[in-house]
Protein backbone atom coordinates (compact mmCIF):
# COMPACT_ATOMS: atom_id res chain seq x y z
CA UNK A 1 0.00 0.00 0.00
CA UNK A 2 1.91 3.46 -0.66
CA UNK A 3 2.08 5.74 2.24
CA UNK A 4 0.33 8.87 1.73
CA UNK A 5 2.20 12.68 3.15
CA UNK A 6 -0.68 14.92 4.01
CA UNK A 7 1.08 18.51 3.59
CA UNK A 8 -0.16 21.37 5.67
CA UNK A 9 1.73 24.51 5.24
CA UNK A 10 1.43 25.94 8.95
CA UNK A 11 1.70 22.57 10.95
CA UNK A 12 3.83 19.66 11.43
CA UNK A 13 4.18 17.25 8.61
CA UNK A 14 3.20 13.64 9.20
CA UNK A 15 6.66 12.00 8.14
CA UNK A 16 6.93 8.03 8.03
CA UNK A 17 10.22 7.64 9.70
CA UNK A 18 13.48 9.09 11.53
CA UNK A 19 15.22 10.64 8.18
CA UNK A 20 12.18 12.61 7.07
CA UNK A 21 11.39 14.03 10.78
CA UNK A 22 15.20 15.28 10.76
CA UNK A 23 14.86 16.41 7.12
CA UNK A 24 11.61 18.31 7.40
CA UNK A 25 10.40 18.73 11.41
CA UNK A 26 13.66 19.68 12.51
CA UNK A 27 14.94 21.83 9.62
CA UNK A 28 12.28 24.41 8.62
CA UNK A 29 12.06 27.50 6.31
CA UNK A 30 10.63 30.56 7.92
CA UNK A 31 10.07 34.28 7.06
CA UNK A 32 13.35 35.57 8.23
CA UNK A 33 15.20 34.07 4.97
CA UNK A 34 12.96 35.75 2.36
CA UNK A 35 12.76 39.30 1.21
CA UNK A 36 9.09 39.34 1.15
CA UNK A 37 6.69 37.64 2.62
CA UNK A 38 5.03 36.14 -0.23
CA UNK A 39 8.37 34.72 -1.74
CA UNK A 40 8.67 32.42 1.65
CA UNK A 41 5.19 31.20 1.18
CA UNK A 42 6.09 30.39 -2.71
CA UNK A 43 8.85 28.46 -1.54
CA UNK A 44 7.75 26.95 1.29
CA UNK A 45 4.42 25.58 -1.12
CA UNK A 46 6.90 24.19 -3.93
CA UNK A 47 9.30 22.45 -1.27
CA UNK A 48 6.52 20.70 0.31
CA UNK A 49 4.80 20.00 -2.88
CA UNK A 50 8.38 18.24 -4.25
CA UNK A 51 7.84 16.18 -0.67
CA UNK A 52 4.13 15.09 -1.33
CA UNK A 53 5.08 14.30 -5.27
CA UNK A 54 8.67 12.86 -4.26
CA UNK A 55 9.48 9.85 -6.73
CA UNK A 56 6.99 11.30 -9.03
CA UNK A 57 9.02 12.74 -12.23
CA UNK A 58 6.15 14.80 -13.79
CA UNK A 59 5.34 16.46 -11.11
CA UNK A 60 8.64 17.30 -9.48
CA UNK A 61 9.63 18.37 -12.27
CA UNK A 62 6.55 20.79 -12.56
CA UNK A 63 7.80 21.77 -8.82
CA UNK A 64 11.20 22.06 -9.87
CA UNK A 65 10.52 24.33 -12.77
CA UNK A 66 8.47 26.61 -10.56
CA UNK A 67 11.26 27.30 -7.98
CA UNK A 68 13.60 27.75 -11.21
CA UNK A 69 10.76 30.36 -12.15
CA UNK A 70 11.35 31.80 -9.08
CA UNK A 71 14.88 31.97 -9.36
CA UNK A 72 14.83 33.98 -11.97
CA UNK A 73 12.71 36.73 -10.39
CA UNK A 74 15.11 37.16 -7.67
CA UNK A 75 14.38 34.75 -5.18
CA UNK A 76 18.04 33.64 -3.89
CA UNK A 77 17.83 30.89 -3.46
CA UNK A 78 19.57 26.59 -4.48
CA UNK A 79 17.83 23.30 -4.60
CA UNK A 80 19.65 20.80 -3.36
CA UNK A 81 18.64 17.00 -3.77
CA UNK A 82 19.43 14.86 -0.67
CA UNK A 83 19.65 11.44 -0.96
CA UNK A 84 18.80 8.70 1.66
CA UNK A 85 20.62 5.28 0.72
CA UNK A 86 18.80 3.74 -2.05
CA UNK A 87 15.34 6.06 -2.04
CA UNK A 88 14.59 8.64 -4.58
CA UNK A 89 16.41 12.05 -3.61
CA UNK A 90 14.67 14.56 -1.41
CA UNK A 91 14.30 18.46 -2.91
CA UNK A 92 15.89 20.80 -0.35
CA UNK A 93 15.69 24.39 -0.84
CA UNK A 94 18.58 26.40 0.79
CA UNK A 95 17.88 30.42 1.23
CA UNK A 96 21.02 32.74 0.44
CA UNK A 97 19.70 34.70 3.70
CA UNK A 98 21.17 36.86 6.48
CA UNK A 99 18.36 35.81 8.78
CA UNK A 100 20.80 34.14 10.91
CA UNK A 101 21.94 37.87 12.21
CA UNK A 102 18.28 38.47 12.74
CA UNK A 103 18.31 35.37 15.31
CA UNK A 104 21.93 36.12 16.59
CA UNK A 105 20.57 39.77 17.68
CA UNK A 106 17.72 38.86 19.26
CA UNK A 107 19.25 37.32 22.62
CA UNK A 108 22.71 36.66 23.80
CA UNK A 109 23.58 33.29 22.51
CA UNK A 110 26.36 30.98 21.64
CA UNK A 111 28.35 30.95 18.19
CA UNK A 112 30.57 28.50 16.73
CA UNK A 113 32.83 29.51 13.43
CA UNK A 114 34.14 26.39 11.23
CA UNK A 115 36.09 26.21 8.41
CA UNK A 116 39.54 25.87 6.87
CA UNK A 117 42.39 28.55 6.88
CA UNK A 118 41.65 31.85 5.22
CA UNK A 119 37.80 30.13 4.67
CA UNK A 120 36.78 33.33 6.41
CA UNK A 121 36.09 32.89 9.68
CA UNK A 122 37.31 35.85 10.78
CA UNK A 123 35.80 38.38 8.56
CA UNK A 124 32.44 36.79 9.89
CA UNK A 125 33.40 36.97 13.47
CA UNK A 126 33.86 40.63 13.20
CA UNK A 127 31.32 41.65 10.88
CA UNK A 128 29.11 40.12 13.77
CA UNK A 129 30.75 41.95 16.64
CA UNK A 130 30.42 44.77 14.58
CA UNK A 131 26.22 44.47 13.63
CA UNK A 132 25.86 43.66 17.67
CA UNK A 133 27.48 46.77 18.46
CA UNK A 134 25.76 48.73 16.41
CA UNK A 135 22.31 47.01 17.55
CA UNK A 136 23.65 47.11 21.70
CA UNK A 137 25.04 51.03 21.77
CA UNK A 138 21.82 52.45 22.21
CA UNK A 139 20.69 50.04 24.98
CA UNK A 140 20.58 50.94 28.74
CA UNK A 141 23.17 48.50 29.26
CA UNK A 142 25.69 49.96 26.47
CA UNK A 143 27.95 46.79 25.26
CA UNK A 144 31.71 45.68 25.76
CA UNK A 145 33.56 43.67 23.34
CA UNK A 146 36.56 41.61 24.25
CA UNK A 147 38.69 39.59 21.88
CA UNK A 148 41.16 36.58 22.81
CA UNK A 149 43.07 34.99 20.59
CA UNK A 150 44.05 38.02 18.23
CA UNK A 151 46.19 35.84 15.91
CA UNK A 152 45.70 38.12 13.08
CA UNK A 153 46.61 41.25 14.93
CA UNK A 154 43.34 42.99 14.12
CA UNK A 155 42.46 44.65 17.47
CA UNK A 156 45.91 46.49 16.81
CA UNK A 157 44.92 47.39 12.93
CA UNK A 158 41.62 48.45 14.19
CA UNK A 159 42.97 51.10 16.77
CA UNK A 160 45.91 51.86 14.69
CA UNK A 161 43.10 53.30 12.04
CA UNK A 162 40.88 54.43 14.35
CA UNK A 163 44.22 56.96 14.87
CA UNK A 164 43.50 58.07 11.52
CA UNK A 165 41.93 62.14 10.64
CA UNK A 166 39.70 60.31 7.63
CA UNK A 167 38.65 57.38 10.35
CA UNK A 168 34.87 57.28 10.37
CA UNK A 169 33.87 58.54 14.06
CA UNK A 170 31.61 54.98 14.53
CA UNK A 171 34.46 53.47 13.60
CA UNK A 172 36.78 55.16 16.41
CA UNK A 173 33.35 54.41 19.17
CA UNK A 174 33.85 50.91 17.95
CA UNK A 175 37.41 50.72 18.36
CA UNK A 176 37.18 52.54 21.55
CA UNK A 177 34.43 49.72 23.69
CA UNK A 178 37.27 46.90 22.25
CA UNK A 179 39.45 45.27 25.02
CA UNK A 180 42.28 42.80 23.89
CA UNK A 181 42.91 39.76 25.98
CA UNK A 182 45.96 37.55 26.47
CA UNK A 183 44.51 34.81 27.66
CA UNK A 184 41.04 33.10 27.48
CA UNK A 185 40.45 33.83 31.06
CA UNK A 186 36.34 35.54 31.06
CA UNK A 187 36.37 38.92 31.82
CA UNK A 188 34.45 39.77 35.29
CA UNK A 189 30.53 40.74 34.60
CA UNK A 190 29.77 44.19 34.59
CA UNK A 191 25.95 44.89 34.23
CA UNK A 192 26.62 45.50 30.88
CA UNK A 193 26.33 43.07 27.12
CA UNK A 194 29.67 41.65 26.49
CA UNK A 195 30.41 40.31 23.22
CA UNK A 196 33.15 38.25 23.07
CA UNK A 197 35.40 36.65 20.26
CA UNK A 198 37.60 33.92 20.59
CA UNK A 199 39.79 33.46 17.87
CA UNK A 200 41.71 30.66 17.07
CA UNK A 201 40.36 28.55 19.43
CA UNK A 202 42.60 25.05 19.54
CA UNK A 203 43.14 22.10 21.76
CA UNK A 204 44.48 23.86 25.06
CA UNK A 205 41.12 25.57 25.39
CA UNK A 206 38.21 23.30 23.99
CA UNK A 207 39.39 19.55 24.03
CA UNK A 208 38.22 17.30 26.64
CA UNK A 209 41.84 17.04 27.09
CA UNK A 210 42.23 20.71 27.89
CA UNK A 211 40.14 20.62 30.57
CA UNK A 212 41.97 23.41 32.43
CA UNK A 213 40.53 26.05 34.29
CA UNK A 214 39.71 28.96 31.72
CA UNK A 215 37.72 25.87 29.19
CA UNK A 216 36.00 24.52 32.27
CA UNK A 217 34.54 28.81 32.87
CA UNK A 218 34.33 28.74 29.41
CA UNK A 219 32.36 25.64 29.24
CA UNK A 220 30.23 27.03 32.28
CA UNK A 221 29.37 30.08 31.20
CA UNK A 222 28.30 29.35 27.67
CA UNK A 223 25.59 27.63 29.31
CA UNK A 224 24.85 30.84 30.78
CA UNK A 225 25.13 33.80 27.91
CA UNK A 226 21.19 34.87 28.23
CA UNK A 227 22.17 35.60 32.39
CA UNK A 228 24.66 37.38 31.95
CA UNK A 229 24.45 38.98 28.41
CA UNK A 230 27.02 37.96 26.84
CA UNK A 231 26.96 37.31 23.24
CA UNK A 232 29.88 34.37 22.77
CA UNK A 233 31.77 34.18 19.28
CA UNK A 234 34.21 30.98 18.86
CA UNK A 235 36.72 30.59 15.69
CA UNK A 236 37.32 26.81 15.17
CA UNK A 237 40.12 25.76 12.96
CA UNK A 238 40.24 21.85 14.14
CA UNK A 239 37.11 20.79 14.71
CA UNK A 240 37.61 17.14 16.13
CA UNK A 241 39.09 18.86 18.80
CA UNK A 242 36.20 21.03 20.44
CA UNK A 243 34.45 20.03 23.47
CA UNK A 244 30.73 18.85 23.63
CA UNK A 245 29.54 22.52 24.75
CA UNK A 246 30.77 24.15 21.61
CA UNK A 247 29.05 21.21 19.47
CA UNK A 248 25.51 22.08 20.90
CA UNK A 249 26.10 25.52 20.06
CA UNK A 250 22.89 26.77 19.38
CA UNK A 251 23.89 28.83 16.11
CA UNK A 252 26.97 27.11 13.70
CA UNK A 253 28.48 28.80 11.12
CA UNK A 254 30.41 26.63 8.56
CA UNK A 255 32.84 28.09 5.61
CA UNK A 256 34.93 26.21 3.01
CA UNK A 257 35.65 22.93 4.68
CA UNK A 258 37.92 19.99 3.82
CA UNK A 259 39.85 16.58 4.28
CA UNK A 260 40.25 16.00 7.90
CA UNK A 261 37.87 18.89 8.82
CA UNK A 262 35.13 17.61 6.64
CA UNK A 263 34.89 14.19 8.48
CA UNK A 264 34.68 16.08 11.73
CA UNK A 265 31.50 18.41 10.68
CA UNK A 266 29.82 15.31 9.19
CA UNK A 267 29.66 13.89 12.81
CA UNK A 268 28.11 16.97 13.85
CA UNK A 269 24.85 16.80 12.14
CA UNK A 270 22.03 14.21 11.88
CA UNK A 271 22.63 11.83 9.02
CA UNK A 272 19.83 13.50 6.80
CA UNK A 273 21.65 17.10 6.89
CA UNK A 274 25.12 15.39 6.01
CA UNK A 275 24.95 15.58 2.27
CA UNK A 276 24.02 19.73 3.24
CA UNK A 277 27.19 19.85 4.64
CA UNK A 278 29.35 18.42 1.67
CA UNK A 279 27.64 21.90 -0.01
CA UNK A 280 30.48 23.23 2.25
CA UNK A 281 33.38 22.07 0.33
CA UNK A 282 32.89 23.71 -2.50
CA UNK A 283 32.14 27.46 -0.89
CA UNK A 284 34.68 30.26 -1.79
CA UNK A 285 36.15 32.47 0.77
CA UNK A 286 33.36 34.78 3.05
CA UNK A 287 30.66 32.38 1.85
CA UNK A 288 29.09 29.96 4.35
CA UNK A 289 26.50 27.41 5.31
CA UNK A 290 24.62 28.39 8.92
CA UNK A 291 22.69 26.14 11.05
CA UNK A 292 20.52 27.23 14.04
CA UNK A 293 18.21 27.43 16.28
CA UNK A 294 14.54 29.17 16.13
CA UNK A 295 13.41 28.42 18.79
CA UNK A 296 13.16 31.48 20.30
CA UNK A 297 11.06 32.85 17.02
CA UNK A 298 7.36 32.03 17.25
CA UNK A 299 4.53 33.44 15.41
CA UNK A 300 0.63 32.62 16.06
CA UNK A 301 0.61 30.05 12.94
CA UNK A 302 3.94 28.12 13.60
CA UNK A 303 6.64 27.30 15.96
CA UNK A 304 10.10 26.88 14.18
CA UNK A 305 12.72 24.94 15.00
CA UNK A 306 15.73 24.57 13.19
CA UNK A 307 16.61 26.79 9.74
CA UNK A 308 19.48 25.84 7.19
CA UNK A 309 20.56 28.43 4.52
CA UNK A 310 23.54 29.90 2.75
CA UNK A 311 25.18 33.09 4.53
CA UNK A 312 27.56 35.29 3.32
CA UNK A 313 28.16 38.28 6.20
CA UNK A 314 28.38 41.65 4.70
CA UNK A 315 31.18 43.61 6.10
CA UNK A 316 32.07 47.20 5.94
CA UNK A 317 34.51 48.79 3.61
CA UNK A 318 36.40 49.96 6.60
CA UNK A 319 36.46 45.99 8.07
CA UNK A 320 38.02 44.73 4.98
CA UNK A 321 40.82 47.58 4.88
CA UNK A 322 41.64 46.96 8.44
CA UNK A 323 41.91 42.68 8.04
CA UNK A 324 44.31 43.48 5.32
CA UNK A 325 46.43 45.37 6.94
CA UNK A 326 46.67 43.18 10.18
CA UNK A 327 48.62 40.85 7.76
CA UNK A 328 51.46 43.30 7.41
CA UNK A 329 51.14 43.45 11.62
CA UNK A 330 50.69 39.71 12.09
CA UNK A 331 54.25 39.08 12.03
CA UNK A 332 54.66 40.99 14.74
CA UNK A 333 53.40 38.93 17.01
CA UNK A 334 54.54 35.43 16.08
CA UNK A 335 55.45 34.80 18.99
CA UNK A 336 52.16 35.69 20.24
CA UNK A 337 50.34 33.99 17.96
CA UNK A 338 52.27 31.01 18.71
CA UNK A 339 51.03 30.96 22.57
CA UNK A 340 47.43 31.81 21.67
CA UNK A 341 47.67 29.05 19.40
CA UNK A 342 49.45 26.01 21.52
CA UNK A 343 51.21 26.37 24.49
CA UNK A 344 49.99 29.20 27.21
CA UNK A 345 52.74 31.94 27.58
CA UNK A 346 53.05 35.20 25.40
CA UNK A 347 56.00 37.08 23.69
CA UNK A 348 54.65 40.22 21.38
CA UNK A 349 58.08 42.05 21.19
CA UNK A 350 61.64 41.27 19.84
CA UNK A 351 63.56 39.83 22.89
CA UNK A 352 66.07 41.92 24.86
CA UNK A 353 70.08 40.78 24.56
CA UNK A 354 72.98 41.57 22.01
CA UNK A 355 72.63 38.05 21.13
CA UNK A 356 69.16 36.41 20.60
CA UNK A 357 68.84 32.55 19.84
CA UNK A 358 66.55 30.18 18.48
CA UNK A 359 66.10 26.97 17.69
CA UNK A 360 65.94 27.98 13.44
CA UNK A 361 68.57 30.94 14.14
CA UNK A 362 70.81 32.69 16.01
CA UNK A 363 70.97 36.79 15.79
CA UNK A 364 73.80 38.58 16.51
CA UNK A 365 71.85 42.13 17.64
CA UNK A 366 74.93 44.53 18.90
CA UNK A 367 77.22 43.71 16.29
CA UNK A 368 74.62 44.19 13.19
CA UNK A 369 74.02 47.77 15.36
CA UNK A 370 77.72 48.74 15.41
CA UNK A 371 78.38 47.77 11.68
CA UNK A 372 75.02 48.77 9.81
CA UNK A 373 73.36 51.55 12.10
CA UNK A 374 70.59 52.32 9.46
CA UNK A 375 69.15 48.76 9.26
CA UNK A 376 66.21 48.01 11.81
CA UNK A 377 67.33 44.72 13.87
CA UNK A 378 63.45 44.34 14.81
CA UNK A 379 62.52 43.91 11.26
CA UNK A 380 65.24 41.78 10.82
CA UNK A 381 63.87 39.66 13.60
CA UNK A 382 60.54 39.72 12.46
CA UNK A 383 61.96 38.60 8.87
CA UNK A 384 63.56 35.58 10.40
CA UNK A 385 60.54 34.23 12.41
CA UNK A 386 58.55 34.91 9.21
CA UNK A 387 61.12 33.17 6.91
CA UNK A 388 62.57 30.18 9.77
CA UNK A 389 59.88 29.51 11.56
CA UNK A 390 56.99 30.29 9.81
CA UNK A 391 58.02 28.86 6.85
CA UNK A 392 57.01 31.68 4.61
CA UNK A 393 59.35 31.70 1.88
CA UNK A 394 62.41 34.66 2.01
CA UNK A 395 60.67 36.77 -1.03
CA UNK A 396 57.78 36.98 0.90
CA UNK A 397 59.27 37.13 4.30
CA UNK A 398 61.05 40.38 2.88
CA UNK A 399 58.03 42.18 1.52
CA UNK A 400 56.06 41.44 4.68
CA UNK A 401 58.84 43.10 6.82
CA UNK A 402 60.17 45.85 4.53
CA UNK A 403 63.55 44.39 4.36
CA UNK A 404 65.69 44.06 1.36
CA UNK A 405 66.53 40.24 0.18
CA UNK A 406 70.36 41.82 -1.15
CA UNK A 407 70.57 43.05 3.32
CA UNK A 408 69.32 39.76 4.44
CA UNK A 409 71.91 37.68 2.18
CA UNK A 410 75.15 39.66 2.94
CA UNK A 411 73.98 39.80 6.88
CA UNK A 412 74.14 36.06 6.65
CA UNK A 413 77.39 36.20 4.67
CA UNK A 414 79.14 38.22 6.72
CA UNK A 415 77.90 35.84 9.84
CA UNK A 416 75.81 38.25 11.78
CA UNK A 417 72.64 36.02 11.19
CA UNK A 418 73.07 31.75 11.70
CA UNK A 419 70.83 29.63 10.39
CA UNK A 420 70.36 26.35 12.56
CA UNK A 421 71.06 23.50 10.77
CA UNK A 422 71.54 25.65 7.52
CA UNK A 423 74.93 26.96 7.20
CA UNK A 424 74.77 30.01 4.89
CA UNK A 425 72.73 28.90 2.48
CA UNK A 426 71.51 32.77 1.47
CA UNK A 427 70.53 31.70 -1.80
CA UNK A 428 67.33 29.43 -0.38
CA UNK A 429 63.92 30.59 -0.94
CA UNK A 430 62.21 28.07 1.37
Amino acid sequence: MEKKVTVDLFSNQPHGNFMEHWLYDQRMLWPGQFAYRDEFEYVQIAEEQLLKYRGNRNMERLWLHKLKFGKAFGIDIEVLPVSLFDQDPYYIVLPHSTGVMSIIKQDPTTVTVYGDRKSGKTVTSWTIAWELYNSLKETKEGVEIYVAGDADAITKALKAYSKRVDAPPEVVRFANVIQERTTYEMPESTGRNQVLIYNEIGEDVSSKRGMARENLEITLRSMRVRHERRWMIFNVIRPQLIDISLRESPIQIFHHSTKDNMASLENMVKDPWKPIMWTTSGLRPGEALAIYSLLGYQVPEKVYTTAIDKFSPKPPAWLLDVIKAAKGMEIEHANEIEFMRNRGGKQSKMPKGDVIRDQAFTLYVRNIQDNYPRINVADVYHFLIDWQVRHLSKRTACTNNHVDHRTMDELIREGFIQLSGRGTDAESEN
